[in-house]
């Protein structure tokens, strides 16, 4: 696990070792742009299970969002700044919602991510793999992709 591997890789194999998803994109991304990740990864500690367990905006979503703030150099101009963070964001949520047709977890999961017994039961029948872990993995690949398209 360290700077410089496969986003995708990473962000799965992290999403695997019980990272929740914005923490899981959040790393792969940047790690794919060679930058750290580990202390950074902290801050989206609170946005599993669509912010803080309440089913709204995927983690993979709010993840990508983070990684834009941080790898977007800042230049002399906040404005400026703010309006290439916003321009990758927009881009990137619609491309996501294309994709997926939503960007609510509790959506996206087919289950109410409010109810801990619901999450649980969600868990258990591997709905974390076999829905999350992959959009997971898709969500850190259309950050890069949009990335790359904006050098």
């Amino acid at each position: 696990m360290g700077v410089g591997k496969k986003g995708e890789e990473l962000a799965k194999e992290l999403f695997l070792a019980n990272y929740n998803c914005a923490q899981s994109t959040l790393a792969g991304i940047l790690s794919s742009k060679n930058r750290e990740y580990k202390d950074r990864i902290k801050l989206a500690g609170a946005f599993g299970a669509g912010i803080a367990q309440q089913g709204l905006t995927c983690g993979a979503v709010t993840g990508a969002l983070m990684a834009f703030g941080l790898l977007v150099p800042p230049g002399d101009d906040l404005a400026t700044w703010k309006k290439q963070v916003a321009d990758l964001s927009k881009e990137y949520i619609k491309e996501f919602k294309d994709r997926f047709k939503a960007l609510d977890c509790s959506v996206l999961a087919g289950c109410d991510m409010t109810d801990a017994a619901v999450r649980k039961s969600f868990h258990d029948g591997g709905g974390r793999d076999r829905i999350c872990t992959p959009m997971v993995m898709a969500g850190t690949a259309i950050a890069l992709e949009v990335m790359r398209r904006h050098r």
